[in-house]
């Protein structure tokens, strides 16, 4: 984060009517917009490349699939192994919280530096983007942190609130506490159900994950798919 303190911000470059912009600042970047772009970039690249992992992880090493991805699935098995007495609430609700604001920093930090253009750039493929921007906007000008602390449970997505509490100036330190705090609570209500079904919540879990690595394996060759299709139908150059 040293580099943001050293480095000016490169000049944004304006966004376009209803589309936000395509990069969020003019020119080449500077190595900060560069390095924010790139976390970006990875912590979707992130969550594809352990997909993959989730069946197996759920149904034999929850706690670890919890700590890797935050993984909602895994913190109900952990509350329900806990009923049964194989586990730990406490356990089930602190394993989550690394993987669920494991890159949330990196939007604040988005929003801190490129202002209103990374809000653009999050809602810039959503219907009435404008509008949902200012709909962002009022919603942390006027409640800031409660946004923040409530931001696993509203419908809104929480690197949109991450990004708006950056553009709104709330402090790194600040918000990583109030992240925390809502990102516990939100597992909580999980690690709850999970305890609430108990023994159900375990059994349907293994029924599920025996065929959720080949739906898995079947999205992902979807998804490389239709990337390739658009590639040769809209080719670059």
């Amino acid at each position: 984060m040293s580099d943001h303190s050293t480095v000016g911000p490169a000049a944004p470059a304006p966004p376009a009517p209803g589309l936000g912009p395509v990069l969020p600042w003019s020119g080449s970047g500077q190595r900060a917009d560069k390095i924010i772009m790139g976390l970006i970039a990875f912590s979707g690249l992130y969550y594809l490349i352990t997909t993959p992992l989730v069946p197996e992880l759920v149904a034999h090493h929850p706690v670890g699939l919890a700590l890797m991805r935050g993984s909602s699935t895994a913190v109900v098995t952990l509350g329900a192994l806990a009923r049964t007495g194989h586990g730990s609430i406490v356990v089930a609700v602190l394993a989550g919280l690394p993987g669920t604001i494991l890159f949330d920093w990196v939007f604040w930090w988005a929003g801190k530096r490129w202002g209103h253009n990374a809000l653009a750039l999050m809602l810039g493929r959503s219907k009435n983007p404008q509008k949902r921007m200012a709909r962002v906007e009022s919603i942390s000008g006027k409640y800031g942190p409660i946004a923040v602390v409530t931001g696993y449970i509203i419908p809104i997505p929480t690197t949109v609130i991450a990004v708006a509490a950056g553009l709104g100036g709330m402090s790194l330190p600040v918000y990583v506490v109030l992240d925390a705090i809502g990102a516990l609570i939100w597992l909580g209500l999980l690690a709850g159900l999970g305890w609430g079904m108990g023994q159900s919540a375990v059994d349907i879990v293994h029924a599920v994950s025996r065929y959720s690595l080949y739906l898995t394996i079947a999205l992902v060759v979807l998804i490389i798919g239709r990337q390739i299709a658009m590639n040769r139908r809209h080719p670059v150059g």
